[in-house]
């Protein structure tokens, strides 16, 4: 029986994980845009979101939409699986080294979404990938300790990951919803 339990899970973690990356192609490359562009300057989207305010070209326009808190959290929230699962792949791996890798795929989506003009490319949105993978990585650990090993931590990131992608899910198109 524990044997049937064990497998049973093994496969559900692993389904589990293609929907993420499935949710994850879905969402980033999911029109074409016909555009290719880039934002190469590191924290112009984000400070612009926040303030209203482009200090490359000087324009102002208002203080922060609930568009740009969407795309601010939802840039961070929608990482925050990969740190999960780059830190349990990678088992004692460095918090560091786990960030290092979710910024690396996080660039690797933004060239493509450039590329196949799918998107806009944006550092700044390398930048929070990069963050919700790191706290993707610190919850994973927070994780372990509390269940108290490996292997019911990744029972628990098995069992979780769907219902918090869906409590992020509604909660950022609530925010979105509200001028």
């Amino acid at each position: 029986m524990q044997k049937t339990r064990g497998w049973f899970l093994s496969i559900l973690f692993y389904v589990v994980f293609a929907i993420y990356l499935l949710f994850l192609a879905v969402i980033l490359f999911r029109s074409y845009t016909g555009i290719s562009v880039w934002n190469l300057y590191p924290l112009r989207t984000i400070l612009e979101f926040l303030t209203g305010f482009d200090y490359i070209t000087g324009r102002s326009h208002g203080m922060l939409k609930n568009a740009a808190l969407v795309n601010l959290l939802g840039n961070v929230a929608i990482f925050l699986p990969l740190g999960m699962y780059v830190a349990l792949f990678r088992k004692n791996g460095s918090l560091w080294k786990t960030t290092a890798i979710v910024a690396a795929v996080s660039l690797t989506l933004e060239l493509l979404q450039v590329v196949t003009r799918t998107g806009s490319g944006d550092v700044d949105d390398v930048l929070l990938n990069a963050l919700g993978g790191l706290l993707g990585a610190l919850l994973y650990r927070g994780i372990c300790r509390i269940c108290g090993g490996t292997d019911k931590a990744r029972t628990a990131v098995t069992l979780l990951a769907p219902l918090g992608g869906i409590v992020c899910f509604v909660a950022l198109n609530l925010i979105g919803r509200f001028p």
